[in-house]
Parts: structure tokens; C-alpha cells; sequence
């Protein structure tokens, strides 16, 4: 499976002098507002707990997950064999928390498809390689449910089941 990473780039200044507040009057405590509209609940999105053994069973998945992290994205897999020879393919799950739809890098134009109560979209992976389904969880994060290991267009309802069973345990 290929695995897009994600560089993040943090800038830091330093200013000389001492801190003060602005408009509050000496001794007073101004309240501190957290410039993330990020919910703090996303952070704790762990993809390889968002398949249940039972929607593990339905899927067809054989073993455990397998997670992963590359530079900020959190990601499990799962192995789904199929009797015939060479058939099977993997479904993987990632946290992007800060990453939303519109960032989604695909090979083909993602399309809106209905999956619970969460926005999503689907499409053929990057380079061509499986399909996805994005499930927006803020306009900033989303989780990507993919397959892959066949023909990409054979992929897609395999992922949109995943995802529609994904998406009922996301906040």
C-alpha cells in the first residue's frame, strides 16, 4: 500500500521586552481563549478501534489490525483474503486531524456519496492505486477508509462498506 507523507512545518518568533495584557488593569486575570476550533475529542481517534469484531467479521477480515504513523496520520489495516487465488485486499483506515475533504489527493474527482451522518466523498486512491472514502469529522480532519490490492474501480463498494461501519463510531 502506498502511503502519502505529510510534512508539517512549525514557525517560531522570539520578541524581546516584558508581556503584557492589553486593556486588563493591573492584578486582573483575563480569560485565555484557545485559537484551535478543533474539538478536543478528535485527537483521541484511534483507527484501529473503529472497526468492532462484528464489522470486522462482515467485512471479512482475517488477523488484527496492523497500525501505522507516519508524520501525523494514524492508520490501521486489515487483511481480507478471498478464496480464489490471488484475491483478497487490505482495508485501511487513517486519522487526518488536520487534514479535511477538500485536501483529500486522489487520481480521480471525489464524489459526494451518503455515509450516515457524516460528509463524505469518494474516489480512486492516489495514483491509481485502491479507492477511498474521506468521512469528514471537522471541516479540518476526516478519516480515509481504503482498499486496496486488485483493480481500483473493484475496490470501491468493498471501501464504502468499511466506511459505513466506520463512520457510526466517529464523533
Amino acid at each position: 500500500m502506498v502511503t502519502a507523507a505529510l510534512a508539517l512545518a512549525a514557525c517560531t518568533t522570539q520578541t524581546t521586552g516584558s508581556p503584557t495584557t492589553q486593556g486588563a488593569e493591573p492584578g486582573s486575570i483575563e480569560p485565555t481563549h484557545s485559537s484551535t476550533t478543533e474539538p478536543t475529542r478528535t485527537t483521541a481517534i484511534d483507527p484501529c478501534e473503529l472497526l468492532t469484531e462484528p464489522a470486522l467479521k462482515t467485512l471479512g477480515v482475517t488477523g488484527i489490525g496492523k497500525p501505522g504513523k507516519i508524520t501525523g496520520v494514524t492508520s490501521c489495516d486489515w487483511r481480507v483474503n478471498k478464496e480464489s487465488a490471488g484475491g483478497g485486499y487490505t482495508i485501511s483506515v487513517g486519522y487526518y486531524p488536520h487534514l479535511g475533504l477538500g485536501d483529500i489527493v486522489t487520481s480521480s474527482r471525489p464524489a459526494s456519496v451518503s455515509v450516515g451522518k457524516h460528509k463524505a466523498v469518494q474516489a480512486l486512491g492516489p495514483g491509481g492505486i485502491g479507492c477511498l472514502v474521506g468521512i469528514e469529522v471537522t471541516t479540518t480532519s476526516r478519516v480515509d477508509v481504503m482498499a486496496v490490492g486488485g483493480k481500483p474501480e473493484d475496490l470501491c463498494a468493498p471501501a464504502l462498506d468499511a466506511a459505513r461501519l466506520v463512520e457510526p463510531r466517529l464523533p
